[in-house]
């Protein structure tokens, strides 16, 4: 099928979808659309013979809001929290600028389904049926984005986002080995030793009692931060 731009005006809201929206997500759907354009060209609004959305509509609905937005609304929405040069913040204003002037949706006109196929692909285009890879998620996006970019929270139920270990200068980009262990040198002042302690994460309990901590929350102590230490 082919895509192609046609008035804002020309589109239908589909009043039959019965897919909702909080407002708060409605708000991210906005945000969202206005820092990244191109995915109204990426991903078109699909639509039947009569200009009805079969399947983008709250962006047919976000898009109606565009166009009445307040502008300096508008311009805050854009820079509010992304980090975008002041020339990216520009080129994005002239953008909707231009685009309010002749609002226009790209579309995908659907005439051959019949009235059953247009029901099921209403349901079926909001349906997901994979799983989010946890794993992957957490070593490769930030938690805040996932969210600004319309995730619930019970989509990122067991997401860990990796973390840097915030080590003390003097290990910072060594390759911490028991063999490399005594060629690390501390400050001029104190001569330091070091030990490193292997354990599984169902040990990690038995381990914060034996050092006696809380919780075992960094990968580098000193000893006068243990209870059970004597730095005497």
């Amino acid at each position: 099928m082919k895509t192609e731009e046609i008035a804002l005006s020309r589109v239908v809201e589909n009043e039959e979808n019965p897919r909702t929206i909080t407002t708060e997500k409605f708000q991210k759907l906005v945000k969202s659309l206005l820092v990244f354009p191109r995915m109204l060209t990426i991903r078109p609004i699909v639509v039947d013979e009569t200009m009805t959305v079969l399947g983008g509509n709250m962006r047919l609905r976000a898009l109606k809001h565009i166009v009445s937005m307040d502008w300096d609304t508008l311009r805050f929405t854009i820079s509010d929290g992304e980090k975008f040069t002041q020339g990216e913040v520009d080129a994005l204003l002239k953008y909707w600028e231009g685009w309010r002037k002749k609002p226009v949706a790209t579309i995908v006109n659907a005439t051959d389904l019949t009235e059953a196929q247009k029901k099921e692909f209403i349901i079926k285009d909001n349906v997901g049926f994979g799983d989010w890879d946890t794993n992957m998620l957490a070593n490769a996006w930030n938690t805040d984005l996932l969210k600004d970019w319309g995730m619930e929270d019970w989509q990122l139920a067991g997401f860990e986002e990796k973390k840097e270990d915030k080590l003390p200068e003097e290990l910072q980009g060594v390759d911490l080995t028991p063999d490399d262990l005594p060629d690390i040198q501390g400050d001029d002042e104190t001569e330091k030793q070091r030990i490193i302690i292997v354990y599984s994460k169902e040990q990690e309990d038995y381990l914060a009692a034996l050092i006696g901590v809380a919780k075992i929350d960094k990968v580098v102590y000193n000893l006068d931060e243990l209870k059970n230490g004597d730095s005497k």
